[in-house]
Order: structure tokens, then sequence, then C-alpha cells
């Protein structure tokens, strides 16, 4: 799901409301597991309206958190931040998540880096 409309580019950018409600309403209807880095994060998401059962945190080794998701066989979503242990941490789950056939959507963190200075999910508001 692509929510990035063609004329609202320059909206986005330039209105960071409207681009959190697109972004939070696209992420909710796709219905895919939204991984996260830790309780600041998913608490984030939880008062922008994302369901607590589409938000997974790394509370436990890696392997563990590819494991659930195996199981679970949805798309993710990965939603670390954008220092360097986030990049690492997206860098690991992709590799193992796709390793094991899963499919990870970077849409959503891709346009979050795009269109907003947000550098922490914690620190999304709106």
């Amino acid at each position: 799901m692509n929510f990035v409309k063609k004329n609202a580019v320059a909206d986005y950018r330039n209105n960071y409301t409207v681009f959190l409600t697109d972004w939070i309403n696209a992420i909710i209807e796709s219905n895919k597991i939204i991984i996260v880095e830790g309780k600041k994060d998913k608490k984030a998401l939880l008062e922008l309206g994302v369901d607590d059962s589409q938000i997974v945190c790394l509370n436990s080794a890696l392997y563990k958190i590819i494991d659930e998701i195996i199981f679970l066989k949805k798309e993710v979503i990965i939603l670390t931040d954008f220092d360097t242990e986030g990049k690492k941490l997206y860098s690991v789950l992709k590799k193992g998540l796709e390793k094991e056939g899963v499919i990870v959507d970077n849409v959503f963190r891709e346009a979050l880096r795009r269109y907003t200075k947000v550098s922490h999910i914690e620190g999304m508001k709106n």
C-alpha cells in the first residue's frame, strides 16, 4: 500500500499534521505487524490510534522476535529509530525476516524519514 498521494508530497513536506494523519491511517488499515524498539515507541503509536495487537516491541532477543513474526505469517513494518543503533537493528531484523520469507514493508519507514524530521518514534506527536 502506498499512502503517498500523487499531489500530496508538497503538503507532506509543509504540513506534518496532514502527513501524520495519512501515515497513521494507512498503517492501521494495512493490518501489518509493526516492530518498534521499546515501550515509549509503542506508547506513541498507541496514542496515535494503532491497535496494541499490531505492535511488537524489541524486548527480547532478536531471534525470538524473528521466530514470533515468522509464526504470525504477516508482513511487517520495522519502525526502529533513525539513530545508529536503530539503523543497525533495522538492518539485522530486515535481513533475518526476509531470509525466512517475511515481507518487510519499508514504505512507511522511508516516508517518515523523507517527509518529517522525526528521528525517534517516541517523538511523534499530533
